[in-house]
């Protein structure tokens, strides 16, 4: 996911869980690849991925894709929100 930001958004910064903060830029695509790391290690159905983007400290975007229940919810801060579970 990094690598893809990087390529779509070369002048924004990068913040993992994982990897900490890398890139430096006046937006921050903040990202927790695997969000409930517990449930996702026991094999449980409760685990998604979550991305926000920041201007500053100021939240701008984001999204949390609940992955074994292929749904997400997204937010921009304009405030608009959707949801999308099939």
């Amino acid at each position: 996911l990094s690598d893809r930001l990087a390529a779509l958004f070369p002048e924004d910064c990068f913040q993992g869980e994982e990897t900490g903060k890398g890139r430096r830029g006046a937006l921050t695509w903040v990202v927790d690849p695997i969000d409930g790391t517990s449930n996702f290690a026991r094999g449980a159905n409760r685990f998604c991925v979550s991305v926000g983007l920041l201007d500053g400290t100021r939240s701008v975007a984001g999204i949390v894709y609940e992955v074994r229940a292929d749904g997400q919810v997204g937010v921009r801060m304009d405030p608009t929100a959707y949801a999308s579970n099939p």
